[in-house]
């Protein structure tokens, strides 16, 4: 699927675990399953609702991988790639590509205090993956627009996930 057909409905796939807190892929599956007899366009893989900054590099890249598969290119899919840690954001990001997701997303790391830092780390990401579209992952952040200004231009940025309650922010993102 082309990445300039990324729209629609994409539900936050959330990551289900067992009672030995262990990745429950039976689960996954069946959840896979579900949505896709549901018709929707694409999933957002191990992003917040996914739990993925709260499992180990390689539980996320387990994940997206099964995702992956059971996927089987029915629909397009962004992997949230992201963390404090940019040298693991940059090796979840190139898994991403080797395995085939449609495109990758990360959050903006808590200690980039203004529009110049993140740049600079969003800029790192896109740089080691080069062709993959990018999804820069807005969450309540005070002057989105002005930053959205800034990452637009760069080809690899499609867009973004802005996560926030502020619809006048969102509306001059749009």
């Amino acid at each position: 699927m082309s990445p300039l057909q990324i729209n629609g409905n994409w539900p936050a796939l959330v990551t289900p675990f067992t009672k030995n807190n262990t990745i429950n892929f039976e689960v996954l599956t069946e959840i896979i399953e579900y949505l896709i007899k549901k018709h929707v366009n694409g999933f957002y893989i191990c992003g917040n609702t996914g739990q993925g900054v709260s499992m180990t590099v390689e539980e996320r890249k387990l994940v997206a991988e099964k995702a992956i598969e059971i996927i089987n290119s029915r629909v397009s899919s962004i992997i949230h790639i992201g963390g404090h840690s940019l040298k693991d954001t940059i090796n979840l990001a190139s898994h991403a590509k080797i395995i085939g997701a449609t495109g990758i997303s990360s959050i903006i790391p808590s200690y980039c205090k203004d529009n110049s830092q993140i740049i600079s780390f969003y800029n790192a990401i896109i740089n080691s993956v080069n062709d993959i579209p990018f999804f820069p992952y807005i969450i309540g952040k005070d002057n989105s627009y002005k930053l959205m200004q800034n990452l637009i231009h760069i080809p690899q940025v499609y867009g973004t996930k802005f996560t926030s309650s502020n619809i006048y922010e969102l509306k001059k993102i749009i």
